[in-house]
């Protein structure tokens, strides 16, 4: 007997096979609200990738400066100019931070994508990196941070 899990992993990898992003970033919003078809679909997802040998265990998830800018920008209430442009091209860096982040990593971070933001700002990116690499092993927030990252791909494309 087909489940209405069963049914959204066949169409999460329908939505692999043809590039479609928008229907991937819907699968995993979907997958957000609903923990058991969070679970279902990580273990799908993770045989999806360790098929294109994109990840060879699932336990290899690792954090983007992506995935921090955008939890960082909903963290952050009110912003210079600068730290805004800097969120901005943070948000764009699908760059992988090391499992040992420190400031020395992520000032060569801002060193090497031009980023003229604030101490502070360096500052708070590395607590919420280290707030997520905690939680990473949770499988809700994996499923929060496939659903994240497949809403940017979506609207990358758009542009």
């Amino acid at each position: 007997m087909i489940t209405p899990h069963d049914l959204m992993a066949m169409r999460l990898v329908e939505a692999h096979e043809a590039g479609d992003f928008e229907a991937l970033a819907g699968i995993w919003s979907a997958a957000a609200a609903d923990p058991d078809l969070g679970r279902h679909l990580t273990l799908v997802e993770s045989g999806l990738l360790a098929e294109l040998d994109a990840s060879p265990e699932p336990g290899a998830m690792r954090l983007t400066a992506a995935d921090v800018a955008e939890r960082l920008a909903v963290a952050r209430k009110s912003m210079a100019q600068a730290e805004r442009d800097a969120l901005t091209r943070l948000a764009d860096c699908e760059e992988e931070l090391p499992e040992s982040l420190s400031m020395r990593v992520v000032r060569g971070l801002w060193e090497r994508l031009g980023l003229g933001a604030t101490e502070q700002l360096a500052k708070d990116f590395l607590q919420q990196a280290s707030a997520l690499m905690l939680r990473l092993g949770t499988g809700e927030q994996r499923v929060a941070l496939m659903a994240a990252r497949a809403i940017r791909k979506a609207k990358a494309r758009k542009s």
